[in-house]
């Protein structure tokens, strides 16, 4: 099914080779994961572990696995493609978790199948155009949803120690950040609802491990000390993706306490920033971004916590560019929510239906 999907959303991507556009992100990666697999080859590894840029200005970490992946594909792009595949299982495993069998299969199909959510980033099909122009972030989204899933295997069971798995879940929050840096305060969070509920277990051990896995943060700023002899934490590119910097807020608030409504420069970016997010126009995505805070009113704990994701990725497209694949794993977690009420209602429709037929008879 899913190599039936690969073909369907482009046929040079089932027969492993995608002619990528100019100006497109993915022509960078490729034409630096080609010259660090030459590096690779020839053993010369600081050379490869430079990235070919001093200092990051493109911020994924996607040419490291791209490179990686020619070892195993060569020239082909079968290895970012079994990202894809993973990323199908990783969706049907966390939604049939989350909502239980029968309906996690539905939802599971809703976005591995078909195109309903693709407006969202919430569809496979969505995701395989972007594994075809070797965007990064299908990848990171596999990898964010992975770290969701241990953490509910781990919250599950309270009583399972395992040192090493909270290892892996610290390193796969930092690969996840390394693909795509605008993921990092969501991927924070996490991490931080991670440690508190194993705070909360008194499995101290279990934290320790998992910080040792997410420490490996910190090979990038010295990738960029060591090979630019600048600091820099991520990217020096990032001030091209700001739209409305912190500092505009603070500006813009200064600006309303002091009534500078009409020549506030600041309260302008603001609202084309804001404009970007959500058009007056697409109402429906104003009301899934509502349907967030309702959440909070059930008992419901995953959905709580994958809505509090989700507000902390909306929060970054406030600042940073908010649409498009920038925007795919705030709205994707917003579908997880909608889900969650799509489930509510049929259920109460079910069992009023279930009443009423009661009564009559």
């Amino acid at each position: 099914f899913f190599l039936i999907l690969s073909f369907y959303s482009n046929q040079d991507l089932f027969n492993g080779f995608s002619i990528l556009t100019g100006g497109n992100d993915g022509l960078v990666y490729n034409s630096y994961a080609n010259n660090m697999f030459y590096y690779l080859k020839q053993l010369k590894i600081e050379q490869f572990l430079l990235g070919v840029e001093h200092v990051f200005y493109f911020p994924s970490s996607l040419r490291y696995f791209l490179s990686v992946f020619k070892i195993f594909f060569s020239e082909t792009n079968y290895g970012y493609l079994t990202i894809g595949y993973i990323l199908c299982m990783v969706v049907l495993m966390l939604f049939i978790k989350i909502f239980g069998l029968r309906y996690g299969l539905l939802f599971g199909f809703l976005v591995i199948g078909t195109r309903l959510f693709e407006g969202y980033g919430a569809s496979i099909i969505k995701m395989l155009k972007h594994i075809n122009a070797s965007d990064a972030e299908p990848f990171a989204i596999t990898i964010f949803f992975i770290c969701l899933y241990i953490f509910i295997f781990f919250y599950e069971n309270k009583d399972r120690k395992s040192s090493l798995l909270n290892f892996i879940f610290g390193f796969l929050a930092f690969i996840t950040i390394s693909l795509r840096p605008n993921f990092l305060p969501t991927v924070f969070l996490l991490v931080l609802i991670h440690i508190y509920f194993l705070y909360r277990s008194n499995r101290k051990r279990e934290i320790i491990f998992s910080l040792l896995g997410l420490i490996f943060i910190l090979l990038i700023p010295l990738h960029n000390l060591y090979f630019g002899k600048q600091i820099v934490f991520l990217s020096s590119g990032h001030v091209h993706n700001t739209g409305a910097s912190i500092s505009t807020y603070l500006y813009a608030f200064n600006d309303i306490l002091n009534l500078n409504f009409q020549k506030s420069a600041h309260i302008s970016s603001i609202l084309v920033q804001v404009e970007r997010w959500i058009k007056p126009t697409d109402l429906h995505y104003g009301l899934f971004f509502i349907l967030l805070f309702f959440t909070f009113l059930t008992k419901e704990i995953y959905f709580k916590i994958i809505s509090l994701l989700a507000l902390s990725q909306h929060v970054v497209l406030l600042i940073f560019e908010p649409r498009g694949r920038y925007s795919y794993l705030a709205w994707f977690l917003t579908i997880i929510v909608v889900m969650f009420f799509i489930q509510i209602l049929v259920k109460y429709l079910v069992s009023r239906k279930f009443f009423l037929k009661k009564i009559k008879l």
